[in-house]
């Protein structure tokens, strides 16, 4: 395969999860420029005719929430097709879009006098929604490391489009939010404290524990940190590396297989993460599993229980 995209773990199949985040990034871009595609078009209209400007502007409004709505009409056989069942989380699959409409429509509002003034603004705004596009899940799901992330996190349409997706299709919420609130985050900075740490080559399954009024508990188990990293970004030539580094500006990260992309050098540190899978979030899990192993005691009481009867029977 030559792996040109590599969507991660989407919990849908791959033409589902694709068309359903392109229909429900559309949304939003339709919205966007429906402010200044209405004042545009009714540029005449209003110096002549005597009404309320707000009438164009929610006109467009409306007109990008029947396109939309006519649009995703095309994920049903779709959702068919690959037996996608929604779930309960349809009923607000509604309120999901609506987010997306008046975010696009708040940002095209924003720009749109500015538009009316500049005619090349709206066409860098064409060409930049391209690169938004890129930068926004809707044919992989968020990263959990790497320099992408926190570009993605960044980004206003990723939660709504990733938890609208989910929504209509009855999936596990795959929002930055719920992502991050399963992991432990560390930063491996350059401003020390008695027990500042990372991990190294090896360290994966083991305990992180965090210190809470002078008592030790175990918070979370080893997963990864950010890397590898390289001072360049050609293939094959051994320079790649590991480390703990307090500031990943400038370098390379990534790897040879999978590519390298330059991390930008700012003006602060931009020190490296550790990342552990928090302990509370699988408490559930982790209590059934110990509370169906019977206590050494009970299991000695069985035995001899068990062998009593034997003899008795005897």
């Amino acid at each position: 395969a030559s792996n040109v995209l590599n969507s991660g773990p989407t919990g849908l199949p791959l033409p589902v999860f694709v068309l359903l985040g392109t229909l429900l990034w559309q949304v939003f871009v339709d919205a966007m420029f429906a402010p200044s595609n209405q004042l545009a078009a009714a540029g005449q209209m209003l110096s002549h005719l005597s009404f309320p400007p707000e009438s164009v502007l929610l006109a467009g409004l409306a007109d990008a929430a029947v396109n939309s709505f006519i649009r995703l009409l095309i994920a049903v056989p779709v959702l068919i097709w690959y037996d996608v069942t929604p779930g309960w989380g349809l009923v607000l699959a509604p309120l999901g879009l609506l987010s997306l409409l008046m975010l696009g429509f708040a940002i095209g509002l924003a720009m749109a006098p500015f538009g009316m003034l500049y005619q090349d603004l709206t066409r860098l705004l064409t060409v930049g929604t391209g690169f938004w596009l890129l930068l926004t899940p809707v044919a992989y799901v968020v990263p959990e490391v790497g320099p992408l992330r926190p570009v993605v996190r960044l980004n206003p349409v990723s939660p709504l489009l990733i938890t609208t997706r989910s929504w209509m299709t009855g999936g596990a919420l795959q929002s930055e939010n719920k992502a991050l609130a399963e992991k432990v985050l560390a930063e491996f900075d350059a401003i020390t404290t008695q027990h500042e740490a990372f991990l190294a080559s090896g360290d994966s399954g083991g305990g992180l524990f965090i210190r809470e009024g002078g008592t030790w508990k175990l918070a979370g188990i080893n997963y990864a940190i950010d890397g590898g990293f390289d001072t360049n970004a050609i293939v094959g030539d051994g320079s790649e590396f590991t480390g703990a580094l307090f500031d990943i500006g400038g370098l390379y990260a990534g790897s040879d297989a999978e590519g390298w992309t330059l991390i930008p050098d700012q003006p602060t540190d931009q020190p490296q993460h550790l990342y552990a899978s928090r302990i509370s979030s699988n408490a559930s899990a982790i209590n059934a599993v110990i509370q169906s192993v019977p206590e050494p005691s009970g299991l000695i009481l069985l035995f001899a229980s068990a062998g009593f009867a034997f003899r008795r029977r005897r």
